[in-house]
């Protein structure tokens, strides 16, 4: 097992831009604006040919670059909203 020494950060450290403008908030780290369909898949926990059918159906938003499929992040938000609203009390 891995023990941190006193002067090693933890994984909840701030990191400091080098610009000075000091730490970006959590959500704007690391946050994809694009992800691949396997990506968008493991985040709605449903399998990646089911993405695929709601991409053809025109349920889900993509975007292609070259010959690279891409879900915007933001789709994956909009599509459980339409879900919820479809079935409010989850029945």
């Amino acid at each position: 097992m891995y023990e941190t020494s006193a002067n090693e950060p933890s994984a909840d450290t701030v990191v400091r831009l080098p610009s000075g403008r000091g730490p970006l908030p959590e959500p704007e780290r690391n946050v994809r604006l694009l992800l691949s369909v396997e990506e968008a898949a493991q985040r709605l926990h449903i399998g990646r040919s089911t993405v695929y059918t709601l991409v053809a159906q025109h349920q889900l938003e993509s975007v292609k670059i070259g010959k690279l499929r891409r879900i915007p992040a933001q789709a994956l938000d909009d599509y459980v909203a339409t879900l919820r609203r479809i079935d409010p009390m989850g029945a």
